[in-house]
């Protein structure tokens, strides 16, 4: 009897421990650790299907959209709906001549575990309505946004690409990526006791805020004039591909950046990579005489040559070590200022040859080329410059007339500012300003430019530049009732055994207008034009003077009457006849 009340006492202190362990366990639970077994009960029992938010709009300097956000929806199922396979069957042949999509793929999609499966993302309106009227168990649709860029193929290469989540691919898109694409919303679907899934009392339990919108310094007349007149040229040369960019002299805002070949970003995916590049920014080139701007325009500020002085062109040829350098045509002795107009490559050299390497190098680099301008768009190349002690004893020769060094167009036309503004080198920029949706605007700061070079050096060597447009190689860059200024480039280039191949070139222009105080400074690049004119004056210029002529209406700047007047007289050409360069 004893015996059996020990172990009755034993059993309750037992019983009494073991509740008083579950006890202390659920006060565990339920206290201590609520909040840990709640987010784990959640997890369970909950999942979110993220809600792209709508992006900001890109707008032109003048407020015009060029990529904007249109309502969308996005269609899903709940598989978990259809109770059996005919059920099933019938969804799948009934979705398919709407979605466009085959059977095998939507039978995939229905037959997921689970009770959410997207069928379709970014649906209009009218497609949407077509779904909704099949009135299919299961069938719903979530509001999204769409990307769209109403100008298509316009500034394509510095718009970039949005994907279907919203997320910025490329170009401006990609970079703006944080500011534009605001914050995402969520779509919550909650399983019950028995682990169905269902979506409790609406869809969104967090809705997407809106991303801010970014004004672009692109003006889009000035893109479209760009685009048509690098089109137009590209199709009369048979060339394979060019550059047209437009920059502001004063602050660097890029006015328009075209590049051939395009694509459409509504439909981006369909376009092979070569085709997205943003060869402005992205590819180098050999510059050719383009780039005898800088190579006099150093010189003259080092004070090692004067503006009336007579340079030996040798009669078109000179021996550089082993190698004898030829001219596109003999000249004997020519003023500094006809060594550019008439585009002698001799002259360069001998010009070339009194700054050295190292006081070249220094001057090219300081007008940025070699690095990179820090432009938003990605993917900038830095171009190639090499060190003064990589330089062959024929580099200073051939970089002081364009070969033998690679440039990026946008650092071309950055470095002409830096002459046509007055010896200022301003950084380019593609982004003014931030609105956000609360009515704030943050506005980019004009980065300060750095002067390169004096005043009256840049003003002498426009003026310069003005003979080459009046009576050089630039002749068919003339606008009626305009002073312009600009340079021709005609640079061979390498083939695959690293040698330059005869007739292969890169065909260019650099000017600005009105020559003394210009609103804008261009570059025309056609890539390997085919056919008889392959060369700066013949292809480029007036590629140059079309532009010109109405991006100088286009911002209303009115002709000089006396200029125009003469112009009249002679037919429209002041000196009239084209010339190679």
């Amino acid at each position: 009897m004893r015996l059996s009340r020990v172990r009755l006492g034993l059993l309750g202190v037992s019983a009494g421990a073991v509740l008083l362990l579950i006890g202390l366990r659920l006060v565990s639970v339920s206290l201590v650790q609520r909040e840990r077994w709640l987010a784990i009960g959640q997890r369970q029992q909950q999942r979110t299907v993220r809600l792209a938010p709508e992006r900001g709009s890109l707008l032109d300097r003048e407020g015009r959209e060029l990529a904007v956000s249109q309502r969308a929806w996005s269609a899903f199922i709940d598989p978990s709906l259809l109770s059996s396979d005919e059920e099933r069957e019938a969804a799948v042949a009934a979705l398919s001549p709407v979605l466009g999509q085959t059977e095998s793929r939507l039978r995939k999609k229905l037959n997921r575990p689970g009770s959410f499966s997207w069928l379709e993302r970014k649906l209009d309106v009218e497609r949407r309505d077509e779904l909704e009227a099949l009135d299919l168990t299961g069938l719903g649709f979530v509001p999204e946004s769409k990307r769209v860029f109403p100008g298509e193929e316009l500034a394509a290469h510095v718009l970039g690409a949005v994907g279907t989540d919203n997320d910025g691919l490329e170009g401006l898109e990609h970079v703006l990526d944080p500011i534009v694409a605001g914050r995402p919303g969520q779509l919550l679907t909650m399983k019950d006791a028995r682990g169905d899934e269902f979506l409790p009392g609406g869809l969104s339990h967090r809705p997407p805020t809106r991303g801010a919108d970014v004004v672009l310094t692109l003006d889009t007349v000035a893109q479209y004039l760009a685009e048509r007149e690098l089109a137009r040229a590209v199709a009369e040369t048979g060339a394979t591909a060019g550059t047209v960019l437009v920059m502001l002299p004063g602050n660097g805002d890029v006015a328009a950046l075209s590049n051939l070949p395009t694509f459409n970003p509504n439909n981006f995916p369909t376009y092979p990579s070569h085709l997205r590049t943003n060869r402005a920014v992205a590819s180098c080139y050999e510059p050719g005489s383009t780039f005898k701007i800088f190579t006099v325009a150093t010189a003259l500020q080092a004070g090692l040559l004067e503006s009336e002085e007579i340079i030996d062109c040798g009669n078109g040829a000179l021996r550089v070590g082993s190698v004898r350098v030829k001219d596109h045509r003999p000249f004997d002795r020519l003023v500094v200022e006809d060594v550019l107009a008439l585009s002698s490559n001799i002259g360069a050299i001998r010009i070339g040859q009194r700054l050295g390497n190292h006081r070249l190098h220094a001057s090219l680099t300081a007008l940025g080329f070699g690095g990179k301008t820090g432009v938003e768009a990605p993917g900038e190349s830095a171009g190639i410059l090499r060190a003064p002690r990589r330089w062959t004893p024929l580099s200073l020769a051939s970089i002081s007339f364009g070969h033998e060094v690679a440039v990026t167009p946008l650092q071309l036309v950055r470095a002409g500012c830096a002459v046509a503004n007055g010896g200022l080198l301003p950084t380019p920029r593609l982004v003014r300003e931030h609105r956000r949706e609360d009515g704030s605007v943050k506005t980019q700061p004009v980065p300060r430019p750095r002067r390169v070079f004096t005043e009256d050096t840049a003003r002498l060597v426009s003026k310069m530049l003005e003979a080459t447009v009046e009576r050089g190689t630039g002749r068919l860059a003339q606008v009626p009732g305009y002073r312009v200024a600009g340079k021709t480039g005609t640079a061979q280039k390498l083939g695959s055994d690293g040698r330059y191949v005869h007739d292969r070139h890169v065909a260019s222009f650099l000017g600005w207008a009105p020559a003394d105080d210009p609103a804008f400074v261009a570059l025309v690049v056609i890539d390997e034009p085919r056919g008889p004119r392959q060369h700066g004056g013949e292809v480029a210029a007036p590629v140059f003077a079309r532009l010109a002529r109405d991006l100088l209406r286009h911002w209303g700047i009115p002709p000089e009457p006396t200029l125009l007047a003469e112009s009249e007289r002679t037919g429209g050409s002041r000196v009239g006849g084209g010339d190679a360069g």
